[in-house]
């Protein structure tokens, strides 16, 4: 999904289901949890996994326009939204191809 055929709609729902463990279309708090530990492993506490969805949580809902999901965690849209400034031109896997 991250050649440099795939659209940036694309790079970002990819992105987004990564992300979205359950696969309920929603980044809630355990979602973002169950990420950041395995990204993180022991280098943080609980606490400060905790400030950081915290953080994540409320800078996300303050540049999104309110939605039913920005109340229980980050929909596809809000997520878009939030990361439209994000330059991805840089986000490419190549895959090497044996002769």
């Amino acid at each position: 999904m991250f050649s440099g055929k795939a659209s940036r709609d694309e790079k970002l729902a990819f992105m987004f289901s990564v992300y979205d463990v359950d696969g309920d279309g929603i980044l809630s708090r355990d979602d973002l949890l169950i990420m950041l530990r395995q990204l993180a492993g022991s280098s943080m506490s609980d606490a400060e996994l905790d400030e950081v969805i915290d953080r994540v949580l409320k800078e996300t809902q303050a540049s999104a326009p309110a939605t039913n999901a920005s109340v229980h965690g980050i929909d596809l849209q809000t997520y878009k939204t939030t990361l439209a400034g994000v330059d991805l031109s840089h986000m490419v896997v190549e895959v090497p191809i044996e002769y």
